[in-house]
């Protein structure tokens, strides 16, 4: 039967015959022809969901924002809305808010275009919330809790605070940061990579900032540099075996933390002024401490 069979090929053509099921690539027009039908037949439903939810999601930024606002209206500055720039900020805002929800971190944005429209908003923590506004989104809960762990380590001082003082107060902090166990390597980069840290060297343990100068850790100062590890690691050792003992369990909890594989990576890098801004404004409210005062 299949000799009583005729093709007509162009000049330039091959001909192939198949006895049988035959399956070739599509070409880029069924390809184009796919998605165009696609797009026809559900673009207009996919088009109204996503309005409804944008419309869900703005209606939710604003009743946060008017929370906020109600709570700071005497240090708001209400002129500061005519500047140009307060409005691009405005409108990076609501763009972020539209495209992720609540995954955008909705409290801390507004947070942030609060204190840009503060009365007595230093010019560079202006300059460093509009930023920060920009990159906040891009990151997660983990990663808010880590820069404040981080914050913890590097830049908190209780002064002429004992150490059953300093453990009272980590009983709160450590459950509101306890997100910060769940952060890896990759994650440390990834902060790097949108601009909350900047990595720079070799990390290892070392005394928390806020129990580096008690008295028992006195005896442990590094005089020389290339005493510095050793010491900071004995100095480390020393102290989380005096909060066991002393059963400072609030802190054994917080030293056990820089030992987690994310988090012990702590002392390889820098908290960028973002990062900072970031991680204070997440546990200021357990040292009653003004951001605006830590950028003066």
């Amino acid at each position: 039967m299949l000799e009583k069979q005729k093709q007509i090929v162009g000049n330039g053509s091959t001909a192939i015959q198949v006895n049988g099921d035959y399956y070739g690539q599509p070409s880029y027009s069924d390809i184009k022809k796919i998605f165009e039908d696609l797009l026809q037949s559900n673009f207009p439903k996919l088009q109204d969901i996503a309005n409804s939810e944008v419309d869900k999601r703005i209606k939710e930024l604003f009743i946060q924002l008017r929370e906020v606002i109600s709570d700071r209206k005497n240090n708001i500055d209400p002129t500061k809305l005519y500047d140009p720039d307060i409005q691009y900020q405005m409108c990076a805002l609501v763009v972020n808010v539209a495209r992720k929800g609540k995954k955008s971190n909705i409290e801390y944005l507004t947070e942030l275009f609060c204190t840009i429209l503060s009365k007595d908003c230093p010019d560079i923590l202006e300059s460093v919330a509009g930023e920060t506004l920009h990159i906040l989104p891009k990151i997660q809960t983990k990663h808010i809790s880590y820069l404040s762990f981080d914050v913890l380590v590097k830049e908190v001082k209780f002064p002429n605070h004992s150490i059953c003082d300093i453990d009272k107060t980590l009983y709160e902090i450590n459950e509101h940061i306890s997100e910060c166990e769940k952060i890896t390597q990759s994650d440390i980069r990834y902060l790097s990579l949108v601009g909350f840290i900047n990595i720079t060297s070799t990390g290892l343990h070392c005394p928390p900032s806020f129990i580096g100068k008690l008295d028992l850790l006195e005896n442990l100062k590094y005089p020389v540099r290339d005493q510095r590890y050793q010491k900071f690691n004995v100095a480390f050792e020393r102290l989380e075996q005096i909060c066991i003992d002393n059963e400072f369990n609030n802190l054994v909890t917080f030293m056990q933390r820089m030992k987690v594989p994310g988090s012990s990576c702590s002392g390889n890098h820098q908290l960028t002024m973002a990062g900072s801004l970031i991680g204070w404004m997440n546990i200021k409210k357990y040292f009653n401490v003004d951001v605006k005062k830590i950028f003066e």
